[in-house]
């Protein structure tokens, strides 16, 4: 399981649900993209990006959660 790296974009509500998920099946490698100034302690441990372009500059991914509004 661990060898899968997952990046979820958007934290709002759904955003929130897929990362509760993924954690609570076990995945431990989640990098956070979320525009949030104020940052949770539940992301505390996990990267946290402000944008798309910052999370990407440095990692690859093998799973993508994109949980933008849908207007976006």
């Amino acid at each position: 399981m661990q060898s899968k790296r997952i990046v979820i974009i958007g934290l709002g509500s759904i955003g929130s649900r897929h990362f509760n998920n993924l954690k609570s099946l076990g995945y431990q490698n989640i990098t956070l993209v979320s525009s949030k100034i104020t940052k949770p302690a539940e992301w505390d441990g996990y990267e946290v990006f402000s944008t798309l372009d910052e999370a990407t500059e440095n990692h690859t991914y093998t799973h993508a959660f994109v949980c933008s509004p849908t207007a976006f």
